[in-house]
């Protein structure tokens, strides 16, 4: 006798097998966080904690492309340096890549009102579009424009302030 051999009964048929399908746990809803819950997460900020040694980007001069995490120089000179790259915009005709390349320098004073006084280039960048975009960004500071700077500190009242204006430094 065979063991394990089929009935006789059995012997010329297929039984397929119905399989169950698997199952899976049952996904819960995301719970989202209420404002308490931030909140109080925010409360238990540890100062001690080490920071981070991801570049933020981003600079404390306010610059809108700076990649530098602290300012240096003149916090005044650099308050003007980044209020005049975020209101520099950069001809759409000029490539990025020609854009990058260019640099000019002005020198300016500014009264005690915050309105530019003077202002003249001091090294032109070469390109038409370039200057005359920065032309037309110091005249919103002039005593007919709209834009005024912070009232300048004594030291830097009517005084002769230079800057480089680099096509690096200025969104387009």
């Amino acid at each position: 006798r065979i063991f394990n051999a089929p009935e006789e009964s059995q012997q010329n048929t297929v039984t397929t097998r119905k399989e169950q399908p698997e199952k899976r746990p049952e996904k819960k809803p995301e719970k989202k966080p209420s404002i308490e819950d931030l909140l109080s997460a925010a409360a238990d900020f540890d100062e001690a904690r080490p920071i981070s040694d991801v570049d933020p980007g981003g600079s404390l001069d306010g610059s809108r492309l700076s990649k530098s995490a602290t300012g240096k120089g003149d916090p005044y000179l650099q308050k003007l340096k980044a209020k005049l790259d975020n209101t520099m915009n950069a001809p759409a005709t000029i490539p990025k890549t020609e854009l990058k390349k260019l640099e000019a320098i002005v020198v300016m004073k500014i009264g005690d009102n915050g309105i530019l006084w003077s202002w003249s280039f001091t090294r032109k960048s070469g390109n038409q579009a370039f200057d005359t975009m920065i032309k037309k960004c110091l005249e919103q500071y002039t005593m007919n424009g709209q834009m005024r700077f912070a009232q300048p500190p004594e030291q830097w009242r009517l005084k002769d302030i230079q800057f480089t204006v680099s096509g690096k430094d200025i969104g387009g």
